[in-house]
C-alpha cells in the first residue's frame, strides 16, 4: 500500500514538475588536488588545493535541486565558505577519507533548505552552519579552532526552524562549543530536532576557550520544542556536557541513554575569584545542566564537576539516571525564583559523590522516589543539603514541600543538613556508621520530617572507596589465568593475571558488576542467559589475554557483544599491533548479545591478545575458527571453481577470486571501506546493523559470481540494497546476457537497506552472474529461491468451510470483476499469484498478505457456513495510516466494517475482532476496501453472547480514606482528576489518567455488578520502572489473584498483564492491594468460553 501510494504521489508530482520550468538534478563528482588519479579522471570538477570552495559550490549549484555532489577521498583547502544550493546533498567518501580544511574566519559549510551532509571531516576554523529547515547531517566530524558559535550550529536568523537531524556526528578538540542552537533574539523557535549517537569531546580544548563552552547547548536564546537527544556522549568539555539555558521556553525535550563524563573539571572552567563570584565558582560545570521540564531517561554522569544540575526547571522527570564520582554534587537543584511544578527523580542513583549526593535550594515539590545513595563523601560531614544561604546574592534559599524516598549506604556521619528545609519528608533506610542524631536541622528550617527513615548501624566502618591493595612490583610478564589455545574460545572474563596496568586497565578499582574476580575489572552475571561478561566498559580501558596459536593462517573470529548505544567499538591488538576494530550494533539493551564477525591472519606460537575499548559495550567471549575457505583473502586465480549453490544466498562481498578485470572491475585499486577483503573492491561494515556490504559503487564497476544451479527454472531473487539517492540501479547478467535491472529506492541513507525482488530464469549447472553498476547503490546480498508456482494458478474453486480460517490471498478464481477488482492489472507485491491483485511476502514474519489496497478495490471468497448463527470473526490487518477501513458484505449485503488501527508500519499486524451474523450454507463474502490497509487472514469461530466490562483505576468508590481507599499520606501527588489522598496522574504523551506513586500497603476498592458468574479473562493495564512490582486482587475480601508488572522501562509506558479470574454474579467489592510500586491505568473483564 505505502509503496504504491508513494508511487502515485511521485507520478502526480512528476506531472506538476513537467508543467514547471525545467530544473536540472544530477550527481557530480569533485576530486581534491591530492585525490587518486582515477578519482580525478572520473571527476566533473578537479580542485587545485587553493580556494577549493569555489569548485565545490559551483558543483552544488550545477547539480540542482535533488542533485548530489560527491567529494572523492582527499583534502580540500578552503579560504571561504561552501554554500549549498537548496535541495542538494554534499556527500564525502567517509570521515577518515574526505577532509575540508577551512581557514577563513566565520567560514564553514552552510546548509540550505532540504539539504543533506554526510561523510567528511571539517578542520581548521570551519564548522557546519544551519539556518534553514529540513536539514540532515550524518557521519560528519568537526575539529579545530572554529570561530563560529559551535562546530555544528543551528541558528535562527529571524525566523523559526524545524525538521533538523544529526546522526553519528562528532565534535572533537574544538575551541568553542561542539553542538549549539541559538537565535538572533528570544522567542524564535527550533522544533522537531534530533541528535542520535553524536559525540562532543574536549570542546574548549585550549586557552582561547570562552568560559561558557559546552559539549552540547540546545537552547541559548531560542525556544525549543520536540527535541530528542539519544545515545549521545559528552566528555572533558570546558563547562558542561549537555546544557539548556533557563530563560527559553522548552517543551517536550527528551534525553535517552546519554552519557556525560569528566565535564567542567578543568581549573580554567571556574569563574575568577571575587567577593561577588566566590560562591558561584562552585555552581557551573556539570554533566547535565538542564532546565524547563525536560525528560531524562537512562542517562549517566561520571566524574563531572556536578552530575545532574537542574536550574530553573519546572516539571522535569528523571528516570533510571546514575551519577558517580562527581567532584561536587551528584544532583544539584537550584532556582533563584523557586520551582513552580514538581520535579521527579525515579529510580536514580548517586555513587561516590565528592560533595553532596543531593543539594536542593529554592526548590518546591521535588520528589526523589526509590533514590539510592552510595558512599557519598559529603560536605562538612553531611551528604544531603536542603536549603542554603548564598553570600553572592545575600539570600536564604529554601527547599520546601519535597519528598525523599531513600536507600542510603555508607557516607559521612550526618545524613542531612537542613539550613532552610520547610515541610520536607525523608523516608526509607540508611545503613552506615552515623552520628547518634544524623540530622542537622537548623533555623530557619521548619517541618522537616525524618521519622520515616530507618537507620541501620554497620558492624564495621564503611570504606567509601574500597580499593584493592596493588602489587608494588607487578610481574611484567604475568601468569595467565590460562594460556588460551587457538583455534578455540576465549571467555572475556578470563583475562591474564597481574592486576591494573599489567593484565588490564580500568578507570576505577571497583568491580562494578561484583562477579567472578576480585580486582577492578567490571564483570556481570546475566540471569536470563547465564552468561558472565565484561560490563561497564569505558573508552581507554583494556584487557589482555595470553594465547597460543597452533597453526598459522587466516582465522574467522566471532565477538559476542552487546550495547544499548550506537557506534560503540573495541580495538583488537596482537603483540601490540592493531589488527582490527570491532563495532557493536545497538542491540537494544546491555544484556542482549549478538555476534560480530571479523577475519585476520595469525602466526603460530605464543602471542598477547589485547582488547582496547573505544566505547561502551559488553563483551562475552571471542571464538576463533581457522578459515579454510578462500573468500577472505582472494588470490589471483581464475575464479571460484565450485560455485555457490542455487537455491541459496550469495553475500555481495563473496564475489569470485581472480582480481581486477577477472572477478571484478573497480575504478581504483583501494578498498575504500577497508573491510573483509584486501583487493580494490570497496567493502564496508555498518555499525548499526553489523552487516558487511559492497559500498562506494560507481557506474561501470562490476562484480562476478560463479553459481551452481540445482535445477533449471524460474527463481525469485531478492536483492538487498541501499542508496541515499534516487534512481540508482544495477544490471544483472547471466553468462554475459542481460536478464534484469534492479533499481534501488532512495532508502534515506547508505546504511538503510531494503529488498528489491525480481524473477529470473536460470538454466541448470554452473553459470556466471555479473552485477554491473549503473549508479551509486550499496549491495548487501541476493537470495535465490525456486519460484513457488503453487499459488500462481490455484485449482478449482472450493468453498471455504466455516467456522475456520482463510488466508486473504486465497480469494476466488475468475479474474478481474468476478473474483476481485484492482485499480490496475499488475501484482505490485509480485508474490503468490499472477493476476492483478497486489500480494506481498513479509520476510521478517514469513506471512503473505494482501497489500497496496486502494479505496474501491475488493476481494471475494466463497464460503460454506456449517450452521447459522453469530460468529466471532478476527481480521488480521496492518496499516501505517490512521482510520483505514474495509466493509464486509455477505451475498451483497453489508454486515460490518473493520477499521485497522495505525500499527506503525505496513508489516506490523494486529487483530480486529467483530461479531457477524452468518446464514447456513454456501455464500459469497466480499471484502471492500475503503482505505489503505494490508489484510493477512480472516479467522471465523462460533460465537456466543459475550460479557465484558472495564473499570478505570481512578474511578474507585467514594467514601474516603479507610473506606474506599488507603493511601500513606493525604496528598494527591499527581494532582489530577480527584482531590482526595489518592495519587492520580495524567500522562501528556498518551493522554491517559492513572493511579501513580503507589506504595506497599495502599489499596483501592471498586463496587461492581457482575452480569453472570464464570471465569473471566482479566486484563490489567500497568506500568513500572522497577522489576517485580505487584498487587493483589481481592473479591469480597478473598484473594483471587496476583498481578505482577514487568519493568516497562518507565512509569508512563504501559503494558497489559492478563489473568483468569472467577467472579460470582451480582454486586461485589473488588479491592486492588498494592504490594509494590506500579502505576495502574485500568482493568477489564471479558467472559471466557463456557462462562
Amino acid at each position: 500500500m505505502n509503496n504504491r501510494s508513494m508511487l502515485r504521489l511521485l507520478l502526480l508530482a512528476s506531472v506538476l514538475i513537467c508543467l514547471a520550468p525545467a530544473v536540472s538534478a544530477a550527481t557530480l563528482n569533485v576530486a581534491a588536488s591530492d585525490s587518486s588519479q582515477d578519482a580525478k579522471t572520473q571527476a566533473d570538477y578537479v580542485c587545485d588545493g587553493k580556494s577549493d570552495q569555489i569548485e565545490i559550490t559551483n558543483a552544488l549549484n550545477a547539480a540542482g535541486n535533488g542533485g548530489t555532489v560527491h567529494l572523492a577521498a582527499g583534502t580540500y583547502n578552503s579560504d571561504g565558505s561552501i554554500k549549498m544550493a537548496p535541495g542538494t546533498t554534499l556527500m564525502g567518501s567517509g570521515e577518515d577519507k574526505t577532509r575540508i580544511d577551512i581557514r577563513g574566519t566565520w567560514d564553514g559549510v552552510f546548509a540550505n533548505e532540504n539539504t543533506h551532509l554526510e561523510g567528511f571531516t571539517i578542520s581548521g576554523q570551519g564548522a557546519v552552519w544551519i539556518q534553514y529547515s529540513h536539514v540532515s547531517v550524518q557521519s560528519v566530524t568537526v575539529t579545530g579552532d572554529t570561530r563560529m558559535n559551535g562546530g555544528f550550529t543551528v541558528w535562527c536568523p529571524g525566523h523559526d526552524l524545524t525538521d533538523i537531524s544529526f546522526k553519528d556526528c562528532t565534535a572533537i578538540d574544538l575551541t568553542w562549543t561542539g553542538f549549539n542552537i541559538d537565535a538572533t533574539s528570544a522567542g524564535l523557535k527550533v522544533s522537531n530536532i534530533t541528535y542520535e549517537n553524536c559525540k562532543a569531546i574536549r570542546c574548549g580544548a585550549n586557552d582561547n576557550s570562552h568560559p561558557w563552552t559546552a559539549g552540547f547547548i540546545f537552547a541559548e536564546h531560542n525556544d525549543l520544542e520536540n527535541a530528542l537527544i539519544k545515545d549521545c556522549y559528552a566528555e572533558d568539555n570546558w563547562e558542561s556536557g549537555f546544557h539548556i539555558e533557563p530563560a527559553p521556553a522548552v517543551k517536550n525535550v527528551v534525553f535517552e541513554n546519554c552519557t556525560s563524563k569528566d565535564n567542567g573539571i578543568r581549573k580554567q572552567a571556574r569563574f575568577p575569584e571575587s567577593d561577588t563570584q566566590r560562591d558561584m565558582n562552585l555552581i557551573f560545570g556539570a554533566g547535565f545542566f538542564l532546565n524547563n521540564g525536560v525528560t531524562v531517561k537512562d542517562c549517566t554522569a561520571i566524574g563531572n564537576h556536578h552530575g545532574f544540575m537542574i536550574w530553573s526547571s519546572n516539571g522535569a522527570k528523571f528516570e533510571n539516571c546514575y551519577s558517580k564520582d562527581s567532584e561536587a554534587s551528584d544532583y544539584f537543584l537550584i532556582h533563584w525564583n523557586g520551582f513552580n511544578s514538581p520535579n521527579v527523580f525515579t529510580n536514580c542513583v548517586s555513587e561516590n559523590a565528592g560533595g553532596y549526593a543531593i543539594d536542593a535550594s529554592n526548590t518546591n515539590d521535588v520528589r526523589f522516589e526509590n533514590f539510592k545513595i552510595i558512599n557519598a563523601e559529603g560536605v562538612d560531614g553531611s551528604m544531603i543539603r536542603l536549603g542554603k544561604y548564598y553570600p553572592a546574592i545575600g539570600r536564604d534559599l529554601p527547599c520546601q514541600n519535597s519528598y525523599f524516598d531513600l536507600t542510603v549506604e555508607g557516607g559521612p556521619e550526618n545524613i542531612l543538613y537542613s539550613h532552610y528545609g520547610v515541610n520536607d519528608v525523608i523516608e526509607g533506610t540508611a545503613t552506615g556508621n552515623y552520628a547518634e542524631n544524623p540530622f542537622k536541622i537548623v533555623s530557619p528550617s521548619s517541618g522537616v520530617d525524618t521519622s520515616g527513615l530507618v537507620i541501620k548501624k554497620s558492624t564495621d566502618p564503611v570504606d567509601p572507596t574500597p580499593t584493592p591493595t596493588p602489587d608494588p612490583n607487578p610481574d611484567p610478564n604475568p601468569e595467565p589465568v590460562e594460556r588460551h589455545t587457538l583455534p578455540g574460545t576465549v571467555e572475556a572474563e578470563d583475562y591474564d593475571q597481574g592486576g591494573e596496568g599489567v593484565a588490564y586497565h580500568d578507570t576505577d578499582a571497583v568491580n562494578e558488576g561484583g562477579e567472578y574476580r576480585k580486582d577492578g575489572v567490571d564483570i556481570e552475571y546475566w540471569e536470563k542467559t547465564g552468561a558472565t561478561t565484561i560490563a561497564y566498559a569505558y573508552p581507554g580501558e583494556w584487557l589482555q589475554y595470553s594465547v597460543n596459536v597452533t597453526e598459522a593462517g587466516t582465522y574467522d573470529v566471532d565477538f559476542t557483544v552487546a550495547s544499548a548505544m550506537n557506534g560503540q567499538s573495541v580495538k583488537v591488538l596482537i603483540d601490540g599491533e592493531e589488527i582490527a576494530a570491532v563495532e557493536a550494533p545497538n542491540t537494544g539493551s546491555w544484556g542482549t548479545f549478538t555476534t560480530v564477525k571479523k577475519s585476520f591472519d595469525l602466526s603460530a606460537g605464543d602471542h598477547t591478545l589485547k582488547v582496547a575499548f573505544d566505547g561502551s559495550l559488553n563483551l562475552d567471549k571471542i571464538a576463533f575458527v581457522q578459515n579454510t575457505s578462500s573468500g577472505s583473502n582472494p588470490d589471483n586465480g581464475s575464479g571460484s571453481e565450485a560455485g555457490t549453490a542455487v537455491p541459496g544466498t550469495i553475500e555481495a562481498e563473496d564475489y569470485d577470486e581472480g582480481g581486477e578485470d577477472v572477478a571484478y572491475h573497480d575504478t581504483d585499486a583501494v578498498n575504500e571501506g577497508g573491510d573483509y577483503r584486501q583487493d580494490g573492491v570497496d567493502i564496508e561494515s555498518w555499525k548499526t546493523s553489523g552487516v558487511t556490504t559492497i559500498a562506494y559503487a560507481f557506474p561501470g564497476e562490476w562484480l562476478q559470481y560463479t553459481i551452481d544451479v540445482a535445477e533449471a527454472g524460474t527463481y525469485d531473487v531478492a536483492f538487498t540494497v541501499a542508496s541515499a539517492m534516487n534512481g540508482q540501479s544495477m544490471k544483472v547478467l547471466v553468462d554475459g546476457k542481460e536478464v534484469e535491472t534492479v533499481t534501488s529506492p532512495n532508502t534515506g541513507s547508505w546504511g538503510t537497506f531494503t529488498t528489491v525482488k525480481k524473477n529470473i530464469d536460470l538454466p541448470a549447472g554452473k553459470h556466471i552472474i555479473r552485477i554491473v553498476f549503473d549508479g551509486s547503490l550499496n549491495f548487501d546480498k541476493m537470495v535465490l529461491s525456486a519460484s513457488d508456482s503453487s499459488g500462481s494458478n490455484p485449482g478449482e474453486k472450493t468453498a471455504i468451510a466455516l467456522p475456520g480460517t482463510f488466508e486473504a490471498e486465497d480469494y476466488d478464481e475468475g479474474g478481474e470483476g468476478v473474483a476481485y477488482h484492482d485499480t490496475d492489472a499488475v501484482n505490485e507485491g509480485g508474490d503468490y499469484r499472477k493476476d492483478g491483485v497486489d500480494i506481498e511476502n513479509w520476510e521478517k514474519t514469513g506471512v503473505t498478505t494482501i497489500a497496496y489496497a486502494y479505496a474501491g478495490e475488493w476481494l471475494q471468497y466463497t464460503v460454506d457456513v456449517a450452521e447459522a448463527g453469530t460468529y466471532d470473526v478476527a481480521f488480521t490487518v496492518a496499516s501505517a495510516m490512521n482510520g483505514q477501513s474495509m466493509k464486509v458484505l455477505v451475498d451483497g449485503k453489508e454486515v460490518g466494517t473493520v477499521t485497522s488501527p495505525n500499527t506503525g508500519s505496513w508489516g506490523t499486524f494486529t487483530t480486529v475482532k467483530k461479531s457477524l451474523e452468518l446464514p447456513a450454507g454456501e455464500h459469497a463474502i466480499r471484502i471492500v476496501f475503503d482505505g489503505s490497509l494490508n489484510l493477512d487472514k480472516v479467522a471465523v469461530t462460533a460465537g456466543q453472547e459475550s460479557v465484558s466490562f472495564t473499570i478505570q483505576a481512578e474511578d474507585y468508590d467514594e467514601g474516603g480514606e479507610g473506606v474506599a481507599y488507603h493511601d500513606r499520606d493525604v496528598e494527591n501527588r499527581g494532582g489530577a482528576y480527584r482531590t482526595d489522598g489518592v495519587d492520580i496522574e495524567s500522562w501528556k504523551d498518551s493522554g491517559v489518567t492513572t493511579i501513580a506513586y503507589a506504595f506497599p500497603g495502599e489499596w483501592l476498592q471498586y463496587t461492581v455488578d457482575v452480569p453472570r458468574a464464570g471465569t473471566y479473562d482479566a486484563e490489567f493495564v500497568v506500568a513500572s520502572a522497577m522489576s517485580g512490582q505487584s498487587m493483589k486482587v481481592l473479591v469480597d475480601g478473598k484473594e483471587v489473584g496476583t498481578v505482577t508488572s514487568p519493568n516497562t522501562g518507565s512509569w508512563g509506558k504501559f503494558t497489559t498483564v492478563k489473568k483468569s479470574i472467577a467472579l460470582p454474579a451480582g454486586e461485589h467489592a473488588i479491592r486492588m492491594a498494592f504490594g509494590g510500586s506500579l502505576n495502574l491505568d485500568k482493568f477489564s473483564f471479558a467472559s471466557t468460553s463456557g462462562s
